[in-house]
């Protein structure tokens, strides 16, 4: 760090506190109804008010993804709300979503592999579409993008 009340350790505890969240949240996943709108509000204020990429928002926004991608097969009643806080990615500022699509997406291939299934509502499919029409115009992240969007077109998940 650098020293008492520096940056940088600001931002150390700030991820050591991420790292717990989403510890404590896997962790409790019989839970979910009572933790989960106290996480995702701290998902939505970390994502609103990040200005310019950094190592926070990152974890946190790749961290947002993990939670719902591991959670959905095991929590059918808070499958909404879990796609439902992936909507938080599109309130990113665009120069930060700008660097962190690649990521996102490759995130989110994952989750339409392992996932897919448990997401059974119009809304939670409308999330996972709109954020493949974001990337497709990413040169890094459209291939990822590409690949989602076929495992989905051929019914692989």
């Amino acid at each position: 760090g650098k020293g008492a009340g520096g940056a940088v350790d600001d931002e150390d505890t700030a991820l050591f506190c991420l790292e717990q969240i989403v510890s404590i949240t896997l962790r409790n996943r019989d839970r979910m109804p009572l933790l989960w709108p106290t996480v995702s509000q701290h998902y939505a204020d970390i994502i609103q008010m990040a200005k310019k990429p950094s190592l926070l928002v990152e974890r946190a926004v790749i961290s947002l993804v993990r939670i719902c991608r591991r959670l959905l097969k095991y929590k059918e009643d808070a499958a909404e709300a879990l796609m439902e806080s992936l909507s938080l990615l599109f309130k990113l500022d665009p120069a930060v979503a700008d660097d962190l699509l690649e990521s996102i997406m490759r995130e989110m291939l994952m989750l339409i592999r392992t996932s897919a299934p448990h997401i059974r509502t119009i809304s939670g499919w409308a999330t996972v579409c709109k954020l493949l029409q974001v990337v497709a115009v990413h040169p890094a992240a459209a291939p990822i993008g590409f690949e989602a969007l076929a495992l989905i077109m051929d019914g692989e998940v």
